[in-house]
């Protein structure tokens, strides 16, 4: 039988256990009555001490963790020099998070977590590492917002690349809501940012990253509530998430499926879910875990265009149809743009930097999985391979081009390996 046919029943089948280890996907920069998320009268975001983000676990593989003896080698290649743009800063500390302990120095270049935190949380210091650029924390009349960069906009290199990522990073740094920002006219916290993703808070566009810092620095709160008076329950937020269509997502649709994963972890501790929706999000990931494993190119890499597929199999068609006719408002699913990419081929240098993006970004999503619902190790050992293969054998102007996919492929391995599983 083939096995990715019968992983979904072993996805759904209860009792199904493993020895698999647990990394816990945060470094630590640190020495939520109701389960309503509102600004309210206070204005607070969090409740009383609830202030540190959920934990992410990443489970390893099943049998024993994979090895990579190079690893802290290959980190090096991605210490940044001083001005390099806030996006790679962002990956460079997401990749930092998989083994804090690390140093991560290289001539004129680092990879200091201390250091490049400080230029999020220090307008002091993010003048020094962007001179004569515009500060990238601005006031908004709810609390604090980091500027998000515009598609086509040149030289925009002190803005976030997604809404609210560095947000959804501060969860990954396990910073306290309370942790202090320095920013123009006075001083500042975290909680105020949050408070602004809150305010805004919408179901349309780009809001995974959203969803990831509200969820994990809220994690028992179950509805969430905007400045327009408008209320949203996880299983309306789920249900949403289901319903974007994953070729016009961002990183093809992986960051959507990182979030469902962090709600399918964070909902089975508190409990979030309607068991409805709850059953639909498993079946959700389980059948896409089931895609993504079956189309598994034979160099181990997956497949680029993988959402290209699944949009057209017809358990996706089934269910994630069902799931866009019981939206209130589904102006925003247009597909046109996304499908486009399906019937563009892809250039072989263009194709390898997509192939380690897929890959480094899947094996993220996939670790969020319980034990019960990850794959067989032999897949997984493949697609490990093929991206340290890619990081030995890419020239660093490759990785200094291409620092997301390269930074992703590096962090998903860096979980994988021994030294970074516990439990």
């Amino acid at each position: 039988m083939n096995r990715g046919r019968l992983l979904c029943y072993v996805c759904l089948a209860a009792g199904a256990t493993s020895g698999v280890g647990l990394v816990l996907r945060t470094c630590d920069l640190s020495s939520v009555a109701s389960n309503k998320l509102s600004l309210g009268p206070d204005m607070r975001t969090v409740k009383a001490g609830e202030t540190s983000p959920f934990r992410l676990r990443f489970a390893a593989p099943l049998g024993e963790p994979l090895e990579f003896s190079d690893l802290d080698f290959l980190r090096h290649r991605f210490a940044l020099r001083r001005g390099a743009d806030l996006a790679k800063v962002v990956h460079l500390l997401h990749l930092c998070c998989s083994n804090p302990a690390a140093p991560l120095e290289a001539g004129d270049r680092t990879g200091s977590i201390s250091e490049l935190s400080s230029v999020l949380l220090d307008q002091r210091r993010a003048a020094e590492w962007y001179p004569g650029h515009s500060f990238f924390i601005i006031h908004t009349a709810h609390g604090l917002r980091y500027v998000t960069s515009t598609a086509g906009v040149a030289g925009d290199i002190t803005a976030q690349p997604h809404v609210d990522q560095v947000l959804a990073l501060f969860a990954d740094l396990n910073l306290p809501a309370t942790t202090r920002l320095h920013v123009m006219h006075g001083d500042a916290a975290l909680e105020d940012v949050l408070r602004d993703c809150l305010a805004n808070f919408q179901l349309s566009g780009e809001f995974e990253w959203s969803v990831l810092g509200l969820i994990r620095y809220s994690p028992s709160d179950h509805v969430w509530e905007n400045r327009f008076g408008e209320s949203y329950t996880l299983d309306d937020i789920v249900r949403a998430l289901i319903a974007k269509p994953l070729s016009s997502a961002s990183c093809g649709g992986t960051h959507t499926l990182f979030t469902l994963g962090a709600i399918a972890q964070i909902s089975s501790l508190h409990r979030g879910l309607s068991r409805e929706v709850a059953d639909l999000l498993d079946r959700y990931l389980c059948a896409t875990l089931n895609h993504v494993i079956e189309t598994q190119l034979a160099d181990g890499s997956f497949d680029p265009k993988w959402y290209c597929s699944v949009e057209t199999a017809a358990w996706y068609q089934g269910l994630v149809t069902k799931v866009r006719r019981e939206l209130p408002d589904r102006a925003w699913l247009a597909t046109g743009a996304g499908r486009a990419a399906c019937i563009e081929p892809l250039s072989p240098m263009v194709e390898k930097t997509q192939k380690v993006l897929a890959t480094g970004h899947h094996l993220e999503w996939i670790g969020l999985l319980p034990s019960r619902e990850q794959p067989s190790r032999e897949p997984i050992e493949k697609a490990a391979q093929f991206l340290h293969d890619s990081l030995i054998s890419a020239e660093d102007e490759q990785i200094e081009a291409s620092f997301c996919p390269y930074s992703h492929a590096l962090s998903a391995l860096v979980y994988l390996s021994s030294k970074n599983v516990a439990g």
